[in-house]
């Protein structure tokens, strides 16, 4: 029906709540019949879809229009109505004018046999023949002729042909109120009269409904809504039976026509399909009795002719156009009277299989393409042809989905459902069909390639009323148990637990809702069995359930029926204050008579969160401070603290424990007195009925004890953080990369951050033996120089500022003096040699590699041009590729043949001369400090310093002058005179120092080198290659330069 037949509604029929059994009687309506002789009559079936396709697709359903059609008409003209006797009549129609047209009517006879009656019972209608009217307006009869009478041939199937039917006006009508026409069916008035046209003019009425019936279809039409203003149009065949409902106010204004055939061919006529429904009631009882015994199905679904969207389908019967809106007008009440639904969805084919291989290697004919019926052009990968044939099928496929009832009512919103062949009629429809869309991934060299084919239409979908339910949760799962679960009732039903156990045979596919919802369920139905079936579910923790839900099913059952799904639920929670949240809400709800038990499994429970993992990665204070307000400060010290400890790779959990420790001192302390108390209630029995008295802990002495712990804590985790200063930062890239920062950054990060803490506890020794494992940690020392000393030591000289530390107070100046000796012996060197550990051969032994190599080692030569074929400058370039520390290169392609240009790296060069390495030690050495702040740090052997950077005395050499080149070692004070020796030898090497005459940075530096020095931030190479680590020297005793009473070097480690 078209938009504005909005006014057409479907007649209600009572739908059965018991399997029904009907037959076709009277006028073609389905009239209840005795069930028993119904059984009697059905036999065994053989085929349901041959059946069904035979019914629906025979001669008598083959009709194109329908048996009537009714519409609004906006674009009608006024036909400027004359009564003979009257005049003009003005539309729309008054209460004054419409008395005055009855005035002139006469009441109108109905035909009863051969004879004409006039029965007011029967019929009560005014009506003036067509003698006596005429419009004055001449565009009226033309759109009549060419409007009217086109639409309505159209509706009703009827081809114009050369000789249209032509349009007759019968009688104008009038219905005043209590005005209406009993059932019956209209008589030919006229030879070729085949249908009846109503055209209601613009008047003013309620009531008046027209109901037409045919067969087994019945409507009812109601225009009375836009009766005021608006035109609208009737038509029927004539054995059509219809009737005209009283008009309850108002007055209801009518011309009507006779649809006259004129042509030489047969008047067109209604076709009677009684037999059609018989039959097709006859199958769908043996359907919904099992007659047929070899079909298993719940569901058929036959194609429409035409195809229609998913917005289309949610119209319903609506949408409906042709053939398609004629056999599903004829098939909805026989069906809906037998209990089955009548249904529209869209269904979608998929035939995938092997292309045919025509020979084209590398696809030079079929090229990778996805063709869409509907697409406006076609996307090619590689060619621009044709999809080649399908070969053979290797799978097919059928699904529906967007299924709606005939009133556009969704029955399966989400979701696909399979379709098994034998589902759908016709049998092999898309036999020789043009697919709507297709797909070919290629030639692929030695088969054709794999081509899917997609066909879309829309079906007709049949399923009885009892299946529904089944087949929706097939296609939606869980969603529509769920739905169906809440039309439930207080006290449940078996079709209630019947959805409640299919929504838990899926527990893995259910969200949050769906687990409170069933747990309400089975609280509302006092239902333990469900209960501990929906704690089971995997969604059921402590993050998604309600505790106040929890704690009630503990009221409405026992501590001991609920206990298990108890620890169920905890197990599954990953959330620590979550866990510890709900037990604190157990123990707080214990009752006298379960306490004993109760509190049992508490200890149990809580037991396990002490002992959790997860608490060895906590760095939120929240958790922290609401995991001690749970278990106590002397738990966490005692359980949890070990655990942290033994961890590896936690600095940032660590340094977060110190920092929650530290900054929520006065917090920690109130809640730790508080939980004291309460446990020392809980624990407490009866009062005594003796004299004896409980010793009473003093407030002061417990924030004491306390406070102790706490410092203990801090000193632990401060000790346990030093020890990861170098360990992996687990945010790092593994490209080497920290959020845009240099991949060792972190560490100089680490290190200040201890030793700042350190400082605010005042632990000293906690600074020492850092410095002993920085010194000690494992590398070349030009590359701790290049990463760790020469950032470290301007930020520690921050640090000390900031904290008003004197940098030549221990462990500071101990570490520095190490500091500054390693770069001395191992970086500057001696002088008069190469030293320089980096330089090395790169290349492979070649006749040209052996050239490289001999460049690279040359002090002296900084650039060098190797012109060969390019085949050996490509091999050269590998070769320079693998030392991009150590050299660049360019090709120079004037010349045959053409060159490549390799230079060393500026550092290399520098660090290769012993000018280039006194300028570094200059810088490094300024770094640190002027020559004040270096004589009171390297005490005595300031001088040695001034000798090493001179190049007269290499540092740390021997009675014989030669250079000790072995690596540093960390020795540790032993003992409590260390501090004190410390303090006197700092004293006297400064009175040592303030005697001497010699400058560090003046006199032995050229101004070249004193301008470059401004520069801490030196790029620092080692004078000679270093030990490797964990061997020792084989000629000679061990010898070592002692540089204070803490740090000495030797020659033990690298």
């Amino acid at each position: 029906m078209d938009v504005d037949k909005g006014l057409e509604v479907q007649s209600e029929v009572a739908k059965p709540e018991v399997k029904g059994d009907y037959s076709v009687v009277g006028g073609g309506t389905i009239g209840k019949r005795d069930a028993e002789d119904d059984n009697d009559d059905l036999s065994e079936g053989e085929d349901l879809r041959g059946d069904l396709e035979e019914t629906l697709e025979g001669e008598d359903l083959k009709f194109a229009g329908g048996f009537h059609h009714c519409a609004l008409q906006p674009t009608a003209p006024n036909p400027c109505l004359h009564i003979a006797g009257l005049g003009l009549v003005g539309l729309p129609l008054s209460e004054r004018d419409a008395k005055t047209v009855i005035s002139v009517a006469s009441l109108a006879p109905f035909g009863r046999g051969e004879r004409t009656l006039v029965d007011k019972e029967v019929r009560d209608t005014w009506e003036i023949e067509p003698s006596k009217i005429s419009f004055a307006n001449p565009e009226w009869d033309k759109y009549i002729d060419q409007t009217v009478c086109v639409e309505v041939c159209r509706a009703l199937g009827v081809t114009i042909g050369n000789i249209p039917p032509k349009m007759e006006l019968y009688k104008l009508l009038l219905y005043e109120k209590g005005s209406h026409f009993l059932p019956h069916q209209d008589t030919q008035k006229a030879n070729g009269m085949f249908a009846t046209v109503i055209i209601l003019l613009p008047s003013a009425y309620t009531g008046g409904q027209v109901i037409v019936s045919h067969s087994s279809t019945t409507k009812t039409i109601d225009f009375s809504a836009n009766s005021l203003l608006s035109t609208a149009l009737l038509a029927w065949y004539t054995d059509v039976k219809h009737e005209v409902k009283p008009v309850t106010s108002g007055y209801r204004f009518a011309l009507s026509y006779n649809l006259i055939h004129q042509s030489p061919a047969g008047i067109p006529r209604l076709k009677d399909t009684s037999d059609a429904a018989l039959r097709l009631k006859r199958v769908l009882e043996k359907w919904r009795e099992d007659k047929y015994s070899d079909w298993k199905g719940n569901m058929m679904a036959y194609l429409l002719q035409h195809q229609y969207s998913s917005a289309n389908l949610k119209e319903g019967i609506k949408c409906l156009k042709g053939t398609d809106l004629h056999r599903i007008t004829f098939l909805r009440p026989i069906a809906e009277e037998l209990g089955f639904v009548v249904g529209l969805a869209s269904l979608e084919h998929n035939i995938s299989g092997q292309g045919e291989d025509v020979g084209c290697y590398g696809g030079g004919r079929w090229g990778r393409r996805r063709y869409g019926y509907y697409d406006d052009y076609s996307d090619y990968d590689d060619y621009e042809d044709e999809v080649p044939p399908m070969g053979e099928v290797e799978s097919t496929s059928t699904t529906i989905s967007d299924l709606v009832d005939l009133d556009g009512n969704i029955l399966v919103g989400i979701g696909k459902m399979d379709l098994d062949s034998d589902r759908l009629i016709p049998e092999d429809p898309f036999d020789d069909a043009t697919p709507d869309d297709e797909e070919y991934e290629g030639y692929q060299g030695n088969y054709g390639g794999q081509v899917d084919q997609w066909y879309r239409r829309t079906v007709l979908v049949l399923v009885h009323r009892n299946n529904v339910d089944d087949l929706c949760y097939a296609a939606e799962g869980p969603p529509y148990a769920i739905r169906k679960l809440k039309e439930s009732s207080q006290t449940p039903t078996s079709e209630d637990r019947y959805w409640a156990g299919k929504v838990l045979s899926t527990p893995t596919q259910l969200s949050r809702e769906h687990v409170l919802l069933l747990m309400d369920y089975a609280l509302k139905w006092k239902d333990l069995g469900l209960w501990k079936k929906v704690m089971s579910c995997p969604m059921c923790t402590l993050q998604h359930v309600e505790v106040g839900l929890l704690l009630k099913a503990w009221t409405l059952f026992s501590f001991e029926d609920v206990r298990v799904s108890y620890e169920q639920v905890l197990a599954r929670s990953t959330v620590l204050t979550n866990k510890m949240a709900f037990l604190t809400s157990i123990r707080g709800n214990v009752s006298n008579q379960e306490r004993q038990a109760v509190l049992a499994w508490y200890k149990q429970e809580s037991g396990k969160i002490l002992t959790s993992p997860a608490l060895s990665n906590l760095q939120d204070s929240s958790t922290i401070l609401t995991f001690l307000q749970f278990a106590g400060l002397e738990a966490f010290k005692t359980t949890t603290m070990p655990n942290v400890l033994k961890a590896t790779n936690n600095y940032t959990v660590l340094l977060a424990l110190f920092n929650i420790f530290q900054e929520h001192r006065n917090d920690i302390i109130a809640k730790e007195t508080q939980f004291r108390a309460t446990e020392s209630s809980a624990t407490a029995t009866t009062p005594a009925t003796d004299n004896s008295t409980t010793p009473q802990v003093q407030p002061e002495e417990t924030t004491r004890s306390i406070d102790s712990d706490i410092d203990s804590l801090l000193k632990d985790c401060l000790k346990a953080t030093a020890s990861q200063w170098s360990a992996p930062d687990p945010r790092q890239y593994s490209y080497g990369y920290l959020y845009g920062t240099s991949s060792t950054s972190f560490k100089i990060d680490r290190i200040i951050t201890i030793l700042e803490k350190a400082i605010l506890l005042s632990e000293v020794d906690i600074c020492r033996n850092l410095f002993v494992d920085i010194i000690k940690s494992n590398g070349s020392s030009s590359d701790k120089f290049e990463k760790i000393y020469n950032p470290l030591i301007p930020r520690l000289k921050t640090l000390l500022t900031q904290k008003k530390i004197d940098i030549c107070t221990s462990p500071y100046v101990d570490f520095l003096q190490l500091v500054i000796g390693i770069y001395l012996r191992d970086i500057l060197g001696k002088k008069g040699e190469l030293n320089n550990a980096k330089l090395r051969n790169i290349g492979c032994g070649c006749g040209d590699c052996n050239g490289l190599d001999a460049f690279i080692l040359a002090p002296s030569t900084s650039t060098h041009t190797f012109r060969l074929a390019q085949a050996r400058r490509t091999h050269l370039e590998q070769r320079c590729n693998n030392a991009r520390d150590l050299v660049t290169h360019t090709t120079i392609r004037s010349g045959s043949p053409h060159g490549l240009q390799v230079t060393k790296r500026p550092e290399i060069v520098q660090a290769s001369t012993w000018a280039g390495r006194q300028k570094a030690a200059v810088a490094f050495l300024k770094s640190i400090g002027d020559d004040v702040s270096l004589r009171k740090i390297m005490g005595s052997r300031f001088q040695d310093v001034i000798n090493a950077v001179a190049g007269t005395t290499p540092f740390g050499a021997d009675s014989g002058g030669r250079a000790n080149t072995t690596a540093a070692q960390v020795l540790p004070a032993t003992n409590t005179g260390v501090q004190q020796r410390a303090s006197a030898q700092t004293a006297a090497s400064s009175s040592q120092a303030r005697t001497s005459s010699t400058s560090l940075l003046g006199a032995t530096v050229t101004p070249a080198m004193q301008a470059s020095s401004n520069n801490s931030n030196v790029a620092v190479t080692p004078a000679a290659p270093t030990q490797a680590s964990g061997t020792k020297r084989k000629n000679g005793p061990a010898k070592y330069i002692q540089l204070g009473p803490v740090i000495d070097l030797s020659s033990d480690d690298d």
